[in-house]
């Protein structure tokens, strides 16, 4: 089953980019201790299964977010990390009502594996004691170390983890070519910017992202910064999205939305600017 509903792709030795037919993805990083799993996904497949393919090693999992998509899979693990500042979203999200919404939205639009149990997965015990972790923390696994990066922005408690050795950054929904900065949760955009130039001071050549199967160059970083610095709300156009009911624009740069490799966009509020 997991064959056919995860695709696994090598970035380089020891790292895996994993994702779901929704391009919900997660990384794992193989050590020669044990794996670091970044992100679980929605858990809608057997994500579990998926990494005893690639590995029989001990699996700590660090969540980049507090959100279902980041951590919907954490209840198949045994070890949970997450950034302290995002623990009380992370509960509340976890709640039935929220994972059911998630399973009608894969019926309907994406598909569920033949083998699915969908009243256990709704009505499944999520009470995870998380790990809280902080700025600067490392995570040894054995030939790669790990180092947890606090860029707040996208929620209160996001973090990305910088692999130095290889040049590699995981970085969760702070990277992607379509930021949401208009969440409830979202913090002021001086404060996501401030994030986006700390990762930028790093050397970074690979960056994988949470909602992408392709790893990207640095370029996506500098667009970003470039895109979020120029927001303009007479150029922005309204957004919508029926699961949250907030006033929000779009603003982009780049050419045409995941075409052109430049395009980049920002969701937000005028009250977050």
């Amino acid at each position: 089953m997991y064959n056919e509903y995860y695709n696994i792709k090598k970035i380089i030795e020891g790292v895996y980019h994993i994702s779901d037919p929704n391009n919900i993805c997660c990384t794992l990083i193989v050590g020669n201790k044990k794996a670091l799993l970044f992100d679980t996904g929605y858990g809608i497949g057997d994500l579990k299964q998926v990494i005893k393919s690639i590995t029989d090693l001990p699996i700590v999992v660090v969540n980049s977010h507090g959100h279902l998509d980041h951590m919907g899979g954490n209840y198949q693990f045994d070890e949970i990390h997450i950034h302290e500042d995002d623990i009380s979203l992370a509960k509340h999200i976890l709640l039935s009502d929220k994972r059911k919404w998630t399973v009608d939205n894969y019926k309907k639009n994406i598909g569920l594996p033949k083998d699915f149990r969908e009243e256990e997965y709704i009505n499944r015990d999520c009470n995870i004691d998380f790990i809280p972790v902080k700025e600067g923390e490392v995570f040894d696994v054995g030939g790669y170390e790990l180092e947890v990066i606090y860029c707040k922005g996208h929620t209160a408690g996001c973090i990305s983890l910088i692999e130095r050795k290889n040049k590699l950054l995981l970085s969760g929904d702070t990277i992607l070519q379509h930021v949401w900065m208009f969440l409830e949760e979202s913090r002021k955009m001086s404060e996501y910017i401030e994030s986006l130039k700390k990762l930028d001071e790093s050397e970074v050549n690979i960056i994988l992202t949470s909602h992408s199967s392709e790893p990207y160059s640095k370029e996506l970083l500098s667009n970003l910064i470039h895109c979020v610095n120029n927001i303009n709300v007479s150029k922005s156009t309204p957004y919508f999205n029926e699961a949250y009911p907030y006033k929000a624009f779009m603003y982009s740069e780049g050419g045409e939305p995941f075409v052109t490799p430049d395009y980049v966009s920002i969701v937000f509020r005028e009250d977050k600017l």
